[in-house]
């Protein structure tokens, strides 16, 4: 009997047929992937993880909700080929709705290194903002754990340099002046430099050009947290438990960058992970709820982090 994922991935190519013949016969535009982009698509992201991927026989769960316009949440519990669970958190940023913005937190708000929980970055970004709120917080990037939580990454807040890039093979997300977003290597880093406001280090590249350039990476299963781009306004955090056989067991970088390219994310890096793998939501009580499920088990002080912004109504 055939799975579900194998009957949605019959329906999409059953889909492009139709319209490969349309386009042949009609003449009028040569027929590519393209066609159909994923992300315009009304899918939602488990659906796409089970048509565009071979990881998994099944959904437990695909739950989407606006936590504020502008900020999506969705929930994909799914059970991979080997009778596993994983638990996926996404967060989608649309950075072209009004108000909407994204700012990086270092410990007391102050650009010095340090360590901090991410909720506690929270509670101090909050005390200096003005007519704002954050609605989500998320861990960023890795940190050297010989020193009090240096990044290993450039890091820049509210247009200051506060790390610059690394020697070597990085990678960064940052937000422009403009509001829109940009993921690159050390080349777009020095180029953009001038045009940041905010901008956090991202140590594994998963996904550049819509190609998967994971191959090379360790090939871990572990809880982790990477970033995306559906486009330069559209940003998807996603978070995954890991190291709880009843709950999630984990991925893998590579399985990560599969997921990336099934919900149409052309660009993403890797963020820190492991047992610092933390995402906290804002409740309309004005309380601040842990998302996931950090395996340090309270949450793991962090070195920096990715909060999501509101304008307050």
């Amino acid at each position: 009997m055939k799975t579900r994922a194998q009957l949605l991935k019959g329906i999409y190519i059953f889909i492009f047929s139709i319209l490969l013949f349309s386009c042949e016969k009609d003449n009028k535009f040569v027929f590519s992937e393209t066609v159909i982009s994923r992300e315009e698509s009304k899918i939602e992201y488990g659906d796409k993880i089970l048509a565009f991927t071979d990881l998994f026989q099944s959904k437990l769960e695909d739950t989407t909700y606006t936590l504020y316009e502008g900020v999506d949440m969705t929930k994909v519990k799914l059970l991979n080929t080997n009778n596993e669970p994983l638990k996926v958190y996404f967060v989608t940023v649309n950075l072209a709705y009004p108000g909407i913005t994204m700012e990086a937190a270092m410990p007391n708000n102050q650009q010095v290194f340090g360590r901090q929980k991410v909720r506690d970055m929270i509670t101090h970004k909050n005390a200096a903002l003005s007519g704002q709120e954050v609605v989500v917080a998320l861990n960023g990037d890795y940190w050297d754990t010989s020193t009090n939580g240096e990044p290993l990454g450039p890091v820049i807040m509210n247009t200051n340099v506060v790390k610059p890039f690394p020697s070597g093979t990085y990678y960064f997300l940052s937000v422009l002046k403009n509001n829109t977003a940009e993921i690159g290597n050390s080349t777009l880093f020095t180029a953009l430099t001038y045009q940041m406001k905010e901008t956090l280090g991202g140590r594994y590249l998963l996904v550049s050009e819509g190609l998967d350039r994971s191959a090379s990476l360790n090939k871990n299963i572990e809880p982790r947290t990477a970033v995306g781009l559906l486009s330069k306004s559209k940003v998807v955090f996603m978070v995954v438990d890991g190291r709880k056989v009843n709950h999630s067991v984990g991925i893998s970088m590579q399985d990560m960058a599969k997921i990336f390219m099934a919900i149409g994310a052309k660009t993403a890096i890797n963020l820190d992970g492991g047992g610092s793998s933390t995402l906290v939501e804002r409740q309309t009580s004005g309380d601040y709820l842990t998302v996931n499920q950090p395996t340090d088990n309270p949450e793991r002080s962090v070195a920096n982090a990715w909060t999501i912004i509101r304008g307050k109504n």
